[in-house]
C-alpha cells in the first residue's frame, strides 16, 4: 500500500460518511485520531487499529445520533420524524436505514402534514400507515442530502407509494424495493411519455435496471396510493404544500388535474417510484 493510498483512505471515508449521514465523516475522523493515538502508545497491529477505529466510530456515531442530534435539531427547528410504529401514530420510516443515516429530520410543517395524512388514511382505510423515505439531515440549511437535488432545508419529504402482495393484500410500510426507491412504475401504452426518445448526457433519469433482481413480486396499491395523492392535492393549500413531483403518466392514471402536482423534467431523477413533496410555510392559509 502506497503512502498516497494511506492518506486518501481517511479522506474517502470522511467524504462518503459525510455524504451519507452529515455527521459521520467528522465522527470517523475523531475515531481514527483516537485509534492512531492508542496505536502509537500500545503499538497496535494494523488489524487492531482498524478494529479500534470501527468500534470507536460505531460508539461515537450511535451516541451522537441518539443523544446529541435529536435535541439539538429540535432546538434549531428541525425535530426528528418517528422511527418506530410505537411512537409514530401512523407515520413510520419505510426502512430503518433512513433513521440510521440521520435522514429523518424535518421542520414542523412537514410533521403536521404527515400527521394529517396518516389520520386521513387510517380513517378511510383502517390500518393504513404513511411510510416516509428521505427527509433532511439534522443540521444546517443548504447542506445537501445526496443523491437528491434538494432536501437541504427540512421542508422536503419523500413518501413511499402503497403496495399489495400477489394475493392483493395491503402490505404496510413495505414495497417492491427494499430501499423504497427505484421500483419504477412503467407507463402504459396510452400514458404520456414526455421523455421518450431523449438521450441526454447530463441526466439523473436512470432506469436503474441493475436493481431489478432485488425487487419483490408486489404491485402498486392503486386504491391507497390514489387516495393519498388526491387528498394531498385537494388539501395542498391547507397543508402548505408548494409542489408535489410525480411522473405525468401517474398523474394521468389517477386522474389528477391540480397544478400543485408537477413534472420535474427529464433530467432529474424519475418520480414514478415515490412522491416528492416540498412544503412552503408561507403558503399556509
Amino acid at each position: 500500500m502506497s503512502a498516497r493510498q494511506i492518506k486518501s483512505g481517511p479522506l474517502l471515508g470522511f467524504v462518503v460518511l459525510t455524504a451519507l449521514t452529515q455527521v459521520g465523516g467528522l465522527v470517523y475522523l475523531i475515531a481514527r485520531w483516537i485509534s492512531v493515538a492508542l496505536s502509537r502508545r500500545f503499538e497496535f497491529s494494523r488489524a487492531r487499529r482498524w478494529l479500534t477505529t470501527t468500534i470507536g466510530f460505531c460508539t461515537f456515531y450511535g451516541a451522537v445520533s441518539v443523544v446529541v442530534l435529536p435535541p439539538l435539531a429540535t432546538a434549531l427547528g428541525r425535530p426528528p420524524l418517528p422511527c418506530s410504529q410505537a411512537t409514530g401514530q401512523g407515520v413510520v420510516p419505510f426502512t430503518r436505514l433512513v433513521c440510521l443515516l440521520n435522514r429523518h429530520y424535518a421542520a414542523p410543517p412537514v410533521h403536521h402534514l404527515l400527521a394529517a395524512l396518516a389520520k386521513h388514511m387510517d380513517e378511510t382505510h383502517p390500518g393504513t400507515v404513511v411510510a416516509y423515505l428521505d427527509a433532511s439531515f439534522a443540521l444546517i440549511d443548504g447542506f445537501p442530502l445526496p443523491p437528491h437535488l434538494s432536501h437541504d432545508d427540512g421542508l422536503k419529504i419523500d413518501l413511499a407509494f402503497y403496495y399489495v402482495d400477489e394475493q392483493g393484500h395491503y402490505q404496510p410500510a413495505t414495497g417492491r424495493s427494499p430501499l423504497g426507491y427505484w421500483a419504477f412504475e412503467q407507463p402504459r401504452a396510452q400514458d404520456p411519455r414526455p421523455c421518450a426518445n431523449r438521450n441526454d448526457l447530463a441526466t439523473l433519469r436512470w432506469d436503474m435496471a441493475f436493481f431489478g433482481p432485488l425487487l419483490k413480486p408486489m404491485r402498486l396499491d392503486e386504491l391507497r396510493t390514489g387516495e393519498m395523492l388526491r387528498w394531498l392535492a385537494a388539501n395542498a393549500a391547507k397543508l402548505s404544500i408548494d409542489k408535489m413531483l410525480l411522473e405525468p403518466h401517474l398523474k394521468a392514471r389517477f386522474g389528477l388535474k391540480e397544478p400543485v402536482i408537477r413534472f420535474q423534467g427529464c433530467r432529474p431523477a424519475r418520480h414514478d417510484d415515490h412522491l416528492h413533496i416540498a412544503v412552503n410555510p408561507t403558503r399556509a392559509r
